[in-house]
């Protein structure tokens, strides 16, 4: 509990309901009623009006966006599906045309002969060269691999925040239920 006043004590202390008296809120999360605690009375009890009806209007404000966001989440989630598809699709082409690079790369500096191994031809010149001639269209490959594996990453982010916070008569619910709990108290004057 923070440090009170003593003039702030006593306006909690005429201000303040018996705890089982205290006002509830929707829980979106819990889908149940939640009862405030006494740490969050004491907070309202010392607001001023205006500030509690500036959060009255904010309330207000985001029931609007709550509304607005119905037809964006719908739109959002197909738009999502879209892309993740996309770059699911370039992964594994990608992916494929990079392994055959791979298997290649292996079989060239594969020595089958009894007298070396892998490694006896690294220290030719010529050969370094060709591979990095090789190598380098790939890159290209690699980073277009790269952006596409990050974009899936980003869109299952995006849509697991999407379901998070997806506009339903629960949400609405707790934030309506905001307004009750603040009209409770009277709080200070002004």
């Amino acid at each position: 509990m923070p440090n009170f006043t003593t003039d702030e004590l006593a306006l909690i202390g005429e201000q303040a309901l018996p705890d089982k008296e205290r006002p509830s809120y929707f829980s979106k999360a819990f889908q149940r009623e939640e009862q405030i605690g006494e740490s969050f009375e004491s907070f309202l009890i010392l607001q001023r009006g205006s500030q509690k009806q500036i959060s009255m209007d904010w309330i207000d404000r985001a029931l609007d966006i709550e509304v607005d966001n119905e037809d964006r989440d719908i739109l959002m989630t197909t738009y999502l599906e879209v892309v993740n598809d996309d770059a699911i699709t370039r992964v594994a082409e990608l992916d494929e045309r990079l392994e055959n690079f791979g298997s290649f790369m292996t079989s060239l500096f594969q020595d089958e002969s009894e007298t070396g191994g892998p490694s006896r031809f690294s220290d030719i010149p010529e050969l370094n060269t060709f591979v990095q001639s090789l190598q380098k269209p790939l890159d290209k490959l690699t980073i277009q691999r790269d952006q596409a594996f990050h974009e899936q990453n980003m869109i299952t982010n995006l849509q697991v925040r999407l379901e998070q916070e997806q506009t339903d008569e629960n949400s609405r619910a707790e934030l309506e239920s905001w307004n009750n709990i603040l009209a409770t108290y009277e709080g200070q004057p002004g």
